[in-house]
């Protein structure tokens, strides 16, 4: 007899062996096998005799749980599944097959066997294999690191609760978009912290954060592009993560000025992918107005981020300063950002700067003249390079 089973709060395995009978036994009988204090039991395994090896016990149970979310299909090979780096417990197969579930049964009761297969496929490869031009981070930044403007604030905090809401939606709100997805936008100077806000709503959601780099997406053969980029979007579909574009202006050009017939293929074909997406794409852009027409109507949330106010400034270094960063005594940081217009960025950099110097001439502690020095030599070499561009877009 061998029973595996889980409740939500302490998911367990438990094998029992009897000499004489090797039946699923009642609850009566569990109790007096020392398992009194489990409430509510979600699976019990019914296994032969012969079935004692941890493939078989993994077998009934994943074909236990797939009839949960109404799986008919054939069942891929036991091996599949084995690669998948699934953790071999209830809660975790459990968890995994739920988000197949949820991502890919759209307006029918079911997913099939090959999209099952696909999952399986996709999660048994190693990070570094889903996509070379994409990067997967772990988000650690929440709204305490943020420093921005009311409005955008309470954008993002739209974002998150739409995200969190996807499905349980007024009815008619389906037939504004079909899809369970959200497409946000945000444009602004470098710096400004947009990277940083997607990673904020990643953090809020519980999810990983896929960062997409499109300077690396190009390839010298023709269509292969198409077939990366299909690939990541479809990869991030069915990881359920928080999807970032950076600088997605690289590829989404307008059509009007482009004059290469493979670049303009493929901004048709992000645009489609991009309408047909169902999960969490953030996209960020420097130059929003350069963007292709088209883009406008599949986004839900655009926001555009501005240099931070001379107040924000001083929100950002007490952010970076405190509470144990060495301070003169008496240091008025309103002083220090007094006539300085920085991005977040950039002020990192001014404050890099300043502890460099600091450093260097042995001091204790930051002074205010340092400082302050630091922020006007950044504001200065800022403003040399924005007049170079300008005269080389000339």
């Amino acid at each position: 007899y061998s029973l595996m089973s889980f409740r939500k709060s302490n998911p367990i395995i438990v094998i029992r062996k009897f000499e004489t009978r090797r039946t699923l036994f009642g609850e009566e009988e569990i109790e007096k096998d020392g398992m009194e204090d489990f409430e509510e039991f979600f699976y019990s395994l019914m296994l032969k005799s012969e079935s004692y090896s941890e493939r078989e016990v993994i077998s009934e149970l994943i074909q236990t749980i797939l009839k949960k979310y109404g799986f008919s299909g054939k069942m891929p090979p036991i091996g599949e599944f084995l690669k998948a780096k699934i953790e071999h417990r209830p809660e975790s197969i459990d968890k995994a097959i739920k988000r197949l579930h949820t991502k890919l049964k759209n307006e029918k009761d079911n997913f099939t066997e090959d999209e099952l297969s696909g999952y399986l496929e996709l999660l048994s490869q190693n990070v570094k294999d889903v996509s070379s031009f994409i990067t997967r981070v772990i988000p650690k930044k929440g709204f305490s690191d943020l420093v921005v403007e009311e409005g955008i604030f309470k954008d993002l905090q739209d974002i998150i609760h739409r995200c969190q809401n996807l499905k349980s939606r007024y009815k008619f709100a389906k037939r504004l978009r079909p899809q369970e997805r959200m497409v946000a936008l945000f444009t602004g100077s470098p710096g400004t912290g947009k990277s940083m806000s997607a990673e904020v709503i990643a953090s809020e959601l519980g999810k990983e954060l896929w960062i997409m780099d499109f300077s690396k997406v190009q390839s010298m053969w023709v269509g292969m592009t198409e077939k990366q980029v299909s690939k990541a979007f479809k990869d991030a579909e069915l990881s359920n993560v928080v999807l970032l574009i950076d600088e997605c202006d690289t590829l989404l050009r307008s059509r009007e000025i482009i004059q290469n017939e493979h670049s303009l293929k493929l901004v048709n074909h992000l645009l489609n992918l991009i309408e047909s997406y169902e999960g969490i794409l953030i996209m960020t852009t420097n130059y929003g107005e350069g963007l292709d027409g088209a883009l406008s109507r599949r986004i839900d949330v655009k926001t555009e981020f501005k240099k931070p106010t001379p107040e924000m400034m001083v929100r950002m270094l007490q952010n970076i300063f405190y509470p144990d960063a060495p301070l003169e005594e008496g240091l008025d940081l309103k002083n220090v950002v007094k006539g300085i217009s920085l991005s977040g960025g950039l002020i990192r950099n001014a404050v890099e700067r300043a502890l460099i110097r600091m450093e260097r001439q042995e001091l204790e502690c930051f002074s205010e003249r340092i400082l302050r020095e630091a922020f006007l030599e950044t504001q200065e070499e800022n403003n040399i390079i924005n007049k170079t561009k300008r005269r080389i877009g000339l």
